[in-house]
């Protein structure tokens, strides 16, 4: 009798187990649980096939990948940079996490080459990208490529696979403020890294417009310079002391890298202020003459370096934003 309540125990202890399972895996299929994979993705700029002599540059303001099934959500990281162009080959990368694959896309981006905002909201092949995920075996990454006049194009990649596009979308054109380019989040704190820009059309002419500019230096005697580059306020790289030039318009530069000798090594950075040095460019090109504007550095080794913007006899001095003696 004592055998058989104990068999009747350990056989409920059996069905208990069995059913506290069927209830696990149940919930692993009602939550799509065996479906969650690593994955992650990026966003990309390219110039149009009529245009690949021009950069094409975009600022992202809201990009996110989601699921409708369970309501999760995709954000960018919280370190990519904002501003893409075609020619700098940077990207914007979205968090790598485990979860569902996205079926929806959101996204939101000012392109600085049409002057427009663009919007899309679009479902995404989620079962495409579902079947390229077991076949990647591996982490799959769900990529944009953002293309002038609001083109989209959706791909996935994955080192075990060939990238395959699996979509291309087009953005609707659509409304948008300066804040919206102005201001960048950094560590949870918003940053201007635009002062004194106050309208739109600034915002793109500070990016987008080129100038025909000439660099120039004046040392003490006996210094000689070593190297010296630009960046634009697109973070790309416009101009090397070091490799031929090709005469012909450049971007505004955001800052000087110049590095000179004298038996000891010197170097200065400088900053431009972005409506004072926009604002100059744009004053000078409105001069008659085919002159280019020339921009001027005044090096010195124990005080602050001066850069003075000229052209056709005008000359108009501009700071550096955070000097410092060499």
């Amino acid at each position: 009798m004592k055998k058989t309540r104990l068999d009747f125990f350990n056989l409920f202890l059996l069905l208990l187990a069995v059913g506290i399972t069927i209830l696990y895996l149940a919930s692993k299929v009602k939550n799509r649980e065996y479906e969650k994979v690593f994955w992650s993705g990026k966003i990309t700029v390219s110039a149009s096939k009529q245009n690949l002599e021009h950069d094409s540059a975009i600022k992202v303001i809201e990009a996110k990948y989601y699921n409708t099934f369970d309501k999760s959500k995709r954000m960018l990281h919280s370190d990519s940079r904002v501003l893409l162009n075609s020619k700098s080959n940077d990207s914007i990368y979205f968090k790598s996490e485990h979860g569902l694959l996205p079926d929806s896309l959101h996204l939101k981006y000012f392109s600085i080459e049409d002057r427009k905002f663009y919007e899309l909201n679009t479902n995404i092949p989620y079962n495409k990208i579902k079947k390229a995920a077991k076949a990647s075996y591996g982490r799959l990454s769900i990529d944009v490529e953002i293309k002038s006049k609001g083109n989209v194009i959706l791909s996935v990649n994955s080192k075990n696979l060939i990238p395959e596009k699996t979509s291309v979308f087009q953005a609707q054109e659509t409304t948008g403020n300066l804040s919206e380019l102005l201001f960048v989040t950094r560590q949870k704190t918003r940053y201007n890294d635009y002062d004194g820009i106050t309208n739109v059309k600034d915002f793109a002419d500070l990016m987008g417009n080129k100038y025909n500019w000439v660099f120039k230096t004046e040392l003490e005697p006996g210094d000689q310079i070593s190297s010296a580059y630009a960046y634009s306020f697109l973070n790309e790289k416009i101009y090397d002391i070091e490799e031929d030039q090709i005469l012909g318009k450049l971007s505004i530069p955001e800052r000087f890298y110049i590095y000179w000798t004298n038996g000891n090594k010197y170097d200065t950075v400088y900053y431009f202020n972005p409506i004072e040095i926009f604002s100059t460019f744009r004053k000078l090109n409105h001069i008659d003459g085919e002159e280019p504007i020339l921009l001027t550095f005044k090096l010195y080794k124990d005080k602050y370096a001066e850069c003075v913007l000229s052209k056709n006899g005008i000359s108009i001095p501009v700071r550096n934003v955070h000097p410092k003696i060499p």
